[in-house]
């Protein structure tokens, strides 16, 4: 269980029963999500309470469950590098039709992926790869960082050597 403590010292969590969390003082517990089966057996993970998408349709309730959790942790939970300074510009922000298709899909925000990319977390890459990207922000070439959404889809974001554009697409736009 991950917990987060902000500097007022207020704790944050996706709630288990692994710890007891009433030894913490009062607590404020809100739904963020309802997991439920349509009428065809297939289940969704509604996220309508915290403002988050519709995730699935998904064979089995625990595939649903997991959706969730990721979402929850990567989009409200954590800062999702919100707070890190950033390495480099990212200049005119663009995504392809099947990036942005993906990213609905699945739910998430590009701000995600973008906010990896641009405090150097680059992904699924090898490690030449990533030193590439290190050297890159030395010597000012193109950056590129590859990443999976929760629906198991292969992004790519690549920022120009001149740091004017950075476009989020799918490895067959490319």
């Amino acid at each position: 269980m991950q917990l987060i403590v902000d500097a007022k010292g207020q704790v944050r969590c996706l709630y288990s029963e692994v710890i007891d969390l009433a030894a913490f003082g009062p607590l404020d517990i809100r739904r963020a999500s309802q997991v439920e089966p349509d009428a065809d057996g297939q289940w969704w993970a509604d996220l309508a309470p915290v403002g988050g998408p519709k995730l699935g349709p998904f064979d089995r309730r625990s595939q649903a469950l997991d959706a969730e959790r990721t979402w929850l942790e990567d989009n409200r939970l954590n800062s999702g590098g919100a707070n890190v300074k950033p390495k480099f510009d990212l200049g005119k922000i663009v995504g392809t039709p099947g990036a942005i298709a993906a990213l609905q899909e699945s739910g998430q925000e590009p701000t995600f992926f973008l906010q990896k990319h641009v405090s150097g977390d680059w992904g699924g890459l090898s490690a030449g790869d990533k030193q590439l990207n290190d050297q890159a922000l030395q010597n000012g070439s193109r950056i590129f960082s590859a990443y999976r959404t929760l629906r198991n889809e292969e992004l790519w974001v690549i920022t120009e050597a001149d740091r004017s554009q950075t476009t989020i697409l799918l490895p067959e736009e490319y």
